[in-house]
């Protein structure tokens, strides 16, 4: 997991995952006003694991600040399973 804080927006957070099915990055922000993160893909839609990601990864999504924990850990989970498995 890489991090990086936008210097310009300091609720914008850049992100990178990285398991055994290959890396995506990602923006994650935060509406302080709605209490969620916004989710948006940034990774190449070209790249050989973007057609491999669940279909709620590929696409922008917002969700309560109290799922933040249940979305890393699907992500991680996702990406760290075997490739036989998907």
């Amino acid at each position: 997991l890489e991090v990086a804080v936008d210097p310009v927006d300091e609720k914008l957070y850049h992100c990178t995952l990285a398991g055994r099915l290959g890396e995506f990055a990602f923006d994650l922000s935060l509406d302080d006003l709605q209490s969620q993160y916004v989710y948006k893909p940034t990774f190449n839609v070209k790249s050989p694991i973007a057609a491999k990601l669940p279909a709620y990864l590929q696409e922008e999504i917002a969700f309560d600040t109290d799922q933040l924990q249940l979305f890393f850990w699907r992500a991680m989970n996702f990406l760290m399973s075997s490739a036989s498995t998907k």
